[in-house]
């Protein structure tokens, strides 16, 4: 799948901040940008470069689709009890946030969360929530989380993350794309 091109500076953006920065970081992208392909692309990228992601979302559609994003389906295996899949040991790992947050045994290694909606993960990673159950699991992991909406109302700004990239639907509107 050829990418548009603001799939492409942003990707470019994701590789460089993986391989150059440190610690975590956000891309803020509105509906209809394409945050599925995205999201493949960047695990396809780290399965590349021997790292091993887990990609994290809250609802079965979003799974459905990030998986169906993938080049290579092979690598990839689901893990959603409402899905009725539990595929833990493939490369990368595209699964529900209530499937996995105390699965961690199951899960082994993973280098990557790439996380779907990341405005609800929020900002106090002392908090019992699943996501923080799951993340304090892998204490040297890094976040790389997608959003439309990099903020809640609760919590304001992710404060957890460096913003990488941003595209607003006025954008995509004015480059023909929405």
């Amino acid at each position: 799948m050829q990418l548009r091109p603001y799939q492409q500076k942003c990707g470019n953006d994701i590789v460089k901040f993986i391989h150059k920065d440190k610690g975590h970081g956000v891309v803020a992208a509105c509906p209809r940008s394409g945050k599925s392909i995205l999201i493949a692309r960047t695990a396809e990228h780290l399965h590349k470069c021997g790292q091993r992601a887990l990609v994290l979302a809250d609802r079965g559609r979003l799974i459905r689709q990030n998986y169906a994003k993938f080049s290579n389906q092979d690598i990839v295996g689901i893990v959603s009890a409402g899905l009725e899949e539990a595929d833990y040991n493939k490369p990368i790992v595209v699964g529900g946030i209530q499937t996995l947050y105390d699965k961690a045994d199951l899960l082994g290694h993973v280098d990557w969360f790439i996380i779907d909606e990341c405005n609800s993960v929020g900002n106090d990673f002392s908090s019992n929530s699943r996501y923080h159950q799951l993340l304090r699991e892998y204490p040297n992991a890094r976040i790389l989380g997608y959003s439309g909406t990099p903020f809640s109302l609760a919590e304001g700004q992710i404060s957890w993350g460096k913003i990488i990239y941003e595209i607003s639907y006025q954008e995509l509107l004015a480059g023909g794309y929405a």
